[in-house]
């Protein structure tokens, strides 16, 4: 061949549009699992913070009047309210907060009040 110049440039334009399908396909997939990854550590975060209230209210002062122990919390940037009631021998205390995408989100954990 002696003149080749056309199919290197069409070589190159094809190259860059594979790369191209690659990326459109790839970084939402990488993004999403960051955004999951994120919100899953602040459940995380917020799990251990509710099962170490609900550890301290079951075994200490607070068992009898748990509502007493309510509280608004920011855990990593997201504002958590953590409750607290009986029921009839537990104590249950849940956590309710919003995620990024403006859904609201509750966990509930239960414990047996310490005997005396």
């Amino acid at each position: 061949m002696k003149n080749c110049r056309g199919f290197t440039t069409i070589e190159a334009l094809a190259v860059f549009s594979l790369f191209l399908m690659v990326s459109v396909t790839i970084l939402p997939g990488l993004l999403h699992i960051k955004m999951e990854d994120y919100q899953l550590l602040i459940k995380r975060q917020v799990l251990s913070q509710l099962h170490d209230d609900l550890i301290e209210i079951a075994y200490g002062k607070q068992q009898e009047n748990p509502e007493s122990e309510n509280y608004q919390d920011t855990t990593m940037g997201v504002k958590v309210t953590y409750t607290f009631v009986n029921e009839t021998d537990l104590t249950k205390g849940c956590a309710k907060w919003q995620y990024a995408k403006q859904e609201d989100h509750e966990v509930c954990l239960y414990a047996y009040p310490a005997k005396q």
